[in-house]
């Protein structure tokens, strides 16, 4: 059954300096607050993300494990790491490989909507989709079968559980495959020295080929406290369950939050 996972979690890693281990970081959850609108800022690696990774240079020198780092990797696997990553770390804490770990939803995760609906060929329409709420006038489908004359068409008008695109198909199929390329990474920062607020936003994002879900959240990364939170904002959850990693970890699997 879909449901919303979350209404709005806030939730506060606040880093104690003395300590060395993020398994020492003292910890707090709430669902008071507001998630807040989509992030606008600039937009963080390519378009279609699947096991990507990318460096961002930090606005400012950020404490994490009692190291202080000026960059960072963002993974599209749903967290942050302060050390190299392959991209396809998809248990970011519990993988002997990673290290110096943030991570909102660790798993394997993609930049876009899985969704299904009906096409008929020379026909431009889908009909019957099954997930529409989150489509906007503009997204890009990415033609995954080779049954539409684009291999990117885009949507020019939605009405109820129709789309309708910027060129046709060129077969007949119910409940076909239909991904829409609409997540997106982006980071802004807020706030003046020393007491910015770097965030970054994963929107739209949902488990590798797991239909009819969306998730957003968002990773806040405080100047000078060194505070990390995790808020979670409209989360709608297709219908296969799956492990995902929440946490901190340090420089190895024991030491983790």
């Amino acid at each position: 059954m879909k449901a919303n996972l979350y209404a709005i979690i806030l939730v506060s890693c606040l880093v104690t300096c003395i300590n060395a281990q993020v398994s020492s970081y003292s910890f707090s959850q709430t669902t008071s607050g507001t998630y807040g609108s989509a992030l606008t800022g600039s937009q963080v690696g390519i378009s279609l993300q699947d096991d990507d990774v990318t460096a961002i240079s930090l606005p400012f020198t950020f404490k994490f494990n009692g190291t202080n780092y000026t960059s960072v990797n963002v993974c599209s696997n749903g967290f942050l790491s302060f050390s190299s990553l392959s991209g396809t770390e998809y248990y970011p804490i519990s993988d002997f490989s990673t290290s110096e770990v943030i991570s909102p939803f660790g798993t394997d995760l993609v930049s876009g909507i899985l969704t299904t609906g009906n096409i008929s060929s020379g026909s431009n329409s889908i009909t019957s989709i099954s997930f529409p709420g989150t489509l906007s006038v503009g997204d890009t489908l990415v033609d995954l079968y080779g049954d539409f004359n684009s291999q990117f068409p885009v949507i020019t008008q939605i009405s109820g559980s129709t789309i309708v695109l910027n060129t046709t198909a060129t077969g007949t199929y119910a409940n076909y495959d239909i991904f829409i390329a609409n997540g997106r990474i982006r980071r802004a920062v807020t706030g003046s020295s020393p007491n910015r607020i770097l965030t970054f936003e994963l929107r739209n994002y949902s488990r590798y080929f797991e239909y009819d879900e969306a998730l957003n959240f968002k990773i806040r990364l405080y100047e000078t406290s060194n505070k990390i939170e995790f808020v979670y904002g409209n989360i709608i959850a297709g219908y296969d369950y799956s492990t995902m990693e929440v946490g901190l970890k340090g420089t190895s699997t024991s030491d983790y939050n």
